[in-house]
């Protein structure tokens, strides 16, 4: 009878398999070209892993995400989806001061949308030392009751007004300054 690991039923060369598997899943993950070491026999079924190609995003190795793509811009946008690109099945993001697109939301509240950064990032200062920098990001928006996003006398058809945002004091929301009307574009993956 085979000796088991705490009783949970897999025999000793299950756990080694287990660990082999476990050690080359990091090494692509890491990028780290593999050799024996990951099997103490030598003879590892799994194929080794390569360097991590410059061109591929680690991310989307670490997560199997798939990556973003150029699917549309906000103009194209009806109810909050992109009409080749569901939401039920894409995810959207756009590009705003990052070269990375960021994930997004798109609202609808009794009037208009609302297309703005799903996760909070730095904003409202260059100088991060001196306590006046705060977590926020960037919001589109077209068709609300804010008299700054009057189509077509202030922004063009088919442009959304851009302000930034932060989360304040009690985690209250600010308005700051824009810049102006936009037709951004969309990037879409897979969910």
């Amino acid at each position: 009878m085979s000796e088991t690991y705490r009783g949970e039923g897999c025999p000793l060369p299950c756990v080694a398999r287990i660990g082999r598997v476990v050690a080359v899943s990091l090494a692509v993950l890491l990028g780290i070209q593999t050799s024996s070491w990951a099997d103490p026999k030598g003879a590892s079924q799994a194929p080794a892993a390569t360097a991590v190609d410059p061109g591929r995003s680690v991310r989307t190795l670490a997560v199997g995400a798939n990556p973003w793509v150029l699917c549309g811009s906000l103009s194209a946008l009806s109810s909050c989806s992109l009409p080749s690109f569901p939401t039920d099945q894409y995810e959207y993001g756009f590009k705003y001061n990052t070269s990375e697109a960021l994930v997004a939301n798109c609202t609808f509240w009794n009037v208009g949308f609302r297309f703005t950064n799903r996760f909070p990032y730095f904003v409202l200062n260059d100088n991060p030392l001196d306590g006046t920098i705060r977590l926020g990001g960037t919001v589109f928006y077209t068709g609300t009751n804010a008299s700054d996003d009057d189509v077509p006398v202030q922004c063009p058809a088919g442009f959304w007004r851009q302000h930034y945002w932060s989360i304040e004091a009690n985690n209250a929301i600010q308005m700051n300054g824009g810049n102006g009307c936009y037709n951004l574009d969309i990037y879409c993956r897979l969910r």
